[in-house]
């Protein structure tokens, strides 16, 4: 009994640390650092301190916290990453966040995806751009207002 105890104890250890790990190895890095170095972050799993302007269908972006003033999508365009989840974490994050509410400040933890080649992107649908983070986790939302001049994101041509 004493032996299926210590077993059952080392696995729970190790998915813990298995599930912990990962976020524990996010490279740290703002929006502006993944659109000006996409091929060095490409694949790997990072952590960005953005706001989230919700938009149409899925036309949801990150952009960086450090200027929001700028963040307007009808004058000149900021770097910004398409923000998206997969079907199996797609839950996890969007209970995460008020989805269709203002813009929200938070801390997002994903893979990031350089996808350069317009042809290879999505079809069918609006045109994500070439930088997507693929988002596996939220933390850190802010408690901040986003200026009103930003607003959420609207459509883009």
């Amino acid at each position: 009994m004493q032996r299926i105890r210590q077993f059952v104890l080392m696995v729970c250890i190790t998915l813990c640390c298995v599930v912990c790990f990962p976020q524990g190895l996010a490279t740290i890095a703002s929006v502006a650092d993944l659109s000006k170095n996409p091929r060095k972050f490409d694949g790997r799993l990072v952590r960005v301190r953005a706001w989230l302007a919700f938009g149409w269908e899925g036309d949801n972006f990150l952009f960086d916290s450090s200027e929001p003033e700028s963040h307007n999508m009808h004058s000149h365009r900021p770097p910004r990453v398409w923000f998206y989840s997969k079907s199996d974490r797609e839950r996890q994050v969007w209970d995460a966040l008020n989805f269709g509410g203002p813009a929200v400040l938070g801390t997002f933890t994903g893979y990031f995806h350089f996808v350069p080649d317009q042809k290879s992107r999505m079809k069918d649908v609006f045109d994500p751009g070439p930088f997507q983070l693929e988002v596996i986790g939220v933390s850190d939302l802010g408690t901040e207002t986003k200026p009103d001049k930003i607003g959420s994101a609207t459509p883009h041509n």
